[in-house]
């Protein structure tokens, strides 16, 4: 919760909220919320968001992290802007699928996001995940990848 202010800032950055919040600049208590919902699923299921920091210089250049979706598990991440385009966002969901093979045992990890997010999008390819579905959620379109422990190389 020391981080909460930091994350906030992420988050409704425009280039960040676009996708993630679906373009709302969300409250701080809000994003209290879902910190501690983070720290919940740690408790819970040994899960949550991780920030990500720059080795020189210490700036935050993003978020990842895993997080509960119907019966399945996502991964979600996110990169502060200034940091786009350098692989960051890649290499977050690598430890992400890391964490979830290999140290929690999960058969497969979903990802999702809105069709016009082009970046997510080839992420996920990159990553060797296929594209399982479209689907709608709170009327909003999403499509949806998955990846499971057998196809993930490491």
């Amino acid at each position: 919760m020391d981080d909460l202010d930091t994350v906030h800032a992420v988050w409704i950055d425009p280039g960040v909220r676009r996708y993630l919040w679906d373009d709302i600049v969300i409250s701080r208590d809000r994003a209290r919320q879902a910190l501690e919902d983070s720290l919940a699923t740690f408790q819970s299921r040994d899960f949550g968001l991780w920030l990500a920091h720059a080795r020189v210089g210490g700036q935050l250049i993003g978020f990842a992290g895993l997080r509960p979706f119907d019966d399945d598990v996502e991964v979600i991440y996110g990169v502060v802007p200034a940091w786009w385009r350098q692989g960051y966002a890649r290499e977050m969901a690598i430890a992400m699928f890391g964490y979830a093979f290999d140290r929690i045992g999960l058969p497969r990890v979903l990802a999702q996001t809105d069709p016009p997010n082009l970046g997510s999008i080839g992420v996920m390819r990159s990553l060797g995940m296929r594209r399982l579905s479209d689907l709608s959620r709170n009327g909003c379109p999403l499509v949806r990848y998955v990846i499971e422990a057998s196809e993930f190389v490491r």
